[in-house]
């Protein structure tokens, strides 16, 4: 990707419109477990360590494109509470969880790398495995 028209290129090859929600009749799905999560880590020799989550959060995220390259928005505002308004998980709205400026919402999301401080080697990586634990 150092030359400006492979990035050209390979921005051609994105279509300008996704298929209408119907073509893939999402009445007939199920949401998997996952809700489209997913975790990596990377460690290196000399003990660098990266613990990494991202998630679209429900099924098809915010089912919004954007428009000018056609990546899938997530819907992590459903993370936060609105008065009155069960989140899609079936939460119930906290009040300390309203959206405000500058607030993040409550996540169950946590990379997380413990160190032994004795020697400073990784002693475990770990992050959440679904919003009700971690594993």
């Amino acid at each position: 990707m150092t030359k400006t028209s492979f990035v050209h290129w390979i921005a051609s090859q994105i279509p300008d419109i996704a298929q209408p929600l119907s073509y893939y009749n999402l009445d007939n799905t199920v949401n998997a477990e996952d809700h489209g999560t997913s975790h990596f880590v990377a460690l290196d020799r000399e003990g660098n360590a990266v613990s990494s989550t991202s998630t679209i959060n429900q099924l098809l995220g915010s089912k919004r494109i954007s428009p000018t390259l056609g990546i899938l928005w997530n819907d992590e505002m459903d993370d936060f509470s609105t008065p009155n308004v069960t989140n899609a998980f079936g939460f119930a709205p906290s009040e300390t969880n309203f959206i405000q400026p500058g607030k993040r919402p409550m996540s169950s999301m946590s990379p997380t790398i413990v160190y032994d401080k004795n020697n400073g080697e990784v002693s475990r990586v770990q992050t959440d495995n679904s919003f009700f634990q971690i594993s």
